[in-house]
């Protein structure tokens, strides 16, 4: 057994079959696959070559927060429920030259003597034992101190020649146990294979609407190393229960066989697998007509944006009709709850382009925006996002509770999208914000109200929008409490300073807790939360300017206690602030005080400012008026 980078140093680059490499696990796991060729091409002079292969889905080039070599592309998955087989990966490396790009010569020994020291830190500081007797702290410091320094041949140690032989065996390769692979498989969960739900819906339109009940799963909390909230086994275990309810047999198998440490599965759920495959194979043979129509690429250039001469031509040459289509639809679906996201994508997407059943085109359309979500492809989620809102605001539904229900579906799942795409915080206010969104919140959805409050506590742009949420905020303080919106109504509806500083320390923890609010960012081996940070400085700058509204001289001990922080920060704080500001303001270090300029607009800039949200609610008004009368001349 050896590692990639051993593999590596094997193969010579200049033989004549060409410094080939073939890098090949029975795992879908991305710390076994993808990460492994990211780390040798990082560390060694090879690149990734084509493999040959005809089929298989491409590597993965980011997962999560990891961002591997775009030419992992070249690498090739296998998927039980896609290709019909074990779980495989595949990567060909081409050696260039026998360099270490990735490692000084001097760091080699280092860095295995490193591992190794951490290897016996760990065991001995879990108590292992050694010839019969546990190794205290004070002992491993001794012999840390004696293993970590790093003679050269030749030289003494201790009064002892160290010989080579010795040296080499002191930096041999400490490798993980079955164990230690078998916690790290559990803890690198596919985002694949964790989320699909088998929907199970009263109505065609709410077929993936389902989906969305276990959306806390897919932006996780904290990591558990750090809160340990449950052990591993219950994660598994209730892992297990989640697929039990998915056709992700195979995923589920594996945990199984993770959990109770055994190659043995339950029959059932052996059962369960004959099932899926034989259901996927009869959806994907009543597909198949269609499925090869869509891969000519040349058949597909006849079709046009005229629905009904499309299913006309494909009935006339091809013998394609609405039955083959229908099938389309439920091998995608199927596809979907089997965790192929990316297929069913796909097909969502050239169903919709012949679908003229506007309810299975809807249902169509979540599903893609459920399997874009999953893939982590923002920028298109975000398209489909803007897409389905549009038909869910011109669609006629049966009654008004209907379409107030897809619009606060469509909130919860915009979530996902606007917290991991880049203008984000920009896009939650212009869609949460509109009048219509804004009743939907407010008739049965008020906890939604904590992620708008914070795009516009973190947004310095939306000032004028601003002064309209407070007021719903001021409206639904005795129906619905959050510590965001009780900070909002502290500082701008009682002026309730103290009361601010207080709920300033529970919107922290809030937002470390929360699954969208509380994401984390991975720097080197620290692990931040930069929302939190960026609400507490703009939550402090709400304060500081609404208290200088009211005061015109202002002490630092007070006004530092009130943006709780220490009399320095809270004087560089402010210092910066008004530089950066322009305030007309400035600081009485005698006194220890903070004097503010009086600012009296004259009586014209008081009309302006008025006047401004006229036009705005004119053009809403004519809006409504407009379209209540198409919605009468309809009916």
């Amino acid at each position: 057994m050896c590692s990639s980078t051993e593999a590596i140093d094997m193969v010579d680059a200049n033989s004549k079959s060409g410094g080939y490499i073939v890098y090949s696990t029975c795992s879908i796991m991305v710390a076994e696959n993808e990460a492994v060729i990211d780390y040798a091409l990082k560390r060694r002079d090879v690149k990734l070559v084509p493999c040959g292969l005809d089929f298989g889905r491409p590597g993965f080039t980011k997962f999560r927060e990891q961002r591997f070599h775009p030419s992992l592309e070249k690498t090739r998955r296998f998927y039980p429920h896609v290709h019909n087989m074990d779980g495989f990966f595949v990567a060909k490396l081409k050696k260039m030259s026998s360099s270490k790009p990735g490692v000084k010569p001097s760091e080699t020994a280092e860095k295995e003597e490193e591992t190794t020291t951490f290897v016996k830190e760990k065991e001995i500081k879990g108590g292992v034992k050694e010839n019969g007797n546990v190794s205290s702290e004070s002992e491993f410091k001794k012999k840390k101190r004696k293993f970590s320094s790093k003679p050269s041949n030749g030289l003494k140690e201790n009064g002892k020649e160290s010989s080579e032989s010795e040296h080499k065996k002191r930096k041999k390769r400490q490798f993980p146990s079955k164990e230690e692979i078998s916690k790290a498989r559990t803890e690198t969960t596919p985002l694949w294979s964790f989320w699909s739900l088998n929907p199970i819906s009263q109505s065609d339109t709410s077929e993936y609407l389902l989906l969305s009940r276990s959306c806390n799963l897919h932006t996780p909390p904290p990591p558990r190393k750090e809160r340990q909230l449950y052990d591993d086994d219950h994660i598994l275990k209730a892992k297990i229960d989640l697929l039990n309810n998915t056709n992700m047999v195979d995923y589920a198998m594996d945990i199984h066989k993770s959990l109770y440490h055994t190659e043995d599965v339950q029959q059932d759920m052996v059962e369960r697998r004959v099932e899926v495959v034989a259901r996927l194979k009869s959806l994907e043979e009543g597909a198949a007509p269609l499925v090869a129509f869509l891969q000519n690429a040349a058949a597909v250039q006849e079709l046009r944006a005229d629905k009904q001469y499309n299913l006309q031509m494909l009935n006339d040459r091809y013998q394609i009709g609405p039955t083959q289509i229908e099938a389309l639809y439920q091998y995608a679906k199927f596809q979907f709850e089997c965790g192929n996201y990316s297929g069913a994508a796909d097909y969502l997407y050239q169903y919709r382009a012949l679908c003229t059943n506007s309810e299975r085109s809807l249902s169509a359309l979540w599903g893609k925006l459920a399997a874009e979500i999953l893939m982590q492809n923002w920028d298109i989620a975000l398209e489909e996002l803007n897409r389905l809102k549009e038909i869910i605001d011109l669609k006629n539904f049966s009654s008004p509770l209907n379409q107030v229900q897809s619009r606060i579906w469509l909130m919860h799942w915009s979530l996902f999208i606007f917290f991991n795409h880049d203008n984000g915080r920009t896009q939650i206010i212009d869609l949460f914000n509109q009048d219509k969104y804004l009743n939907a919140i407010q008739t049965s959805a008020p906890h939604l109200l904590r992620y708008l409050a914070t795009a516009f506590i973190v947004n310095k742009r939306r000032r004028p929008q601003f002064k309209d949420f407070i007021k719903v905020i001021q409206q639904e303080q005795h129906s619905y409490k959050d510590p965001i919106t009780e900070f909002l109504a502290c500082v701008y509806v009682n002026y309730d300073f103290d009361g601010a500083q207080k709920k300033m320390r529970e919107c922290e923890e809030v937002i470390l807790n929360d699954p969208f609010l509380g994401k984390r960012v991975e720097e080197s081996n620290f692990s931040t939360v930069p929302l939190r940070d960026e609400f507490l400085e703009n939550a402090r700058l709400f304060i500081f300017e609404t208290y200088c509204r009211i005061h015109q001289r202002i002490d630092m001990g007070v006004l530092a206690e009130k943006l709780n922080l220490n009399y320095e920060e809270a004087e560089r704080w402010i210092v910066n602030l008004i530089r950066s500001s322009k305030l007309d303001a400035k600081i009485d270090s005698e006194t220890g005080t903070v004097i503010m300029e009086p600012n009296h607009p004259n009586v014209y800039e008081q009309l302006i400012e008025h006047t401004k949200p006229i036009n705005g609610r004119t053009y809403k008004l004519v809006s409504q008026l407009v379209e209540h009368v198409q919605t009468q001349t309809a009916r």
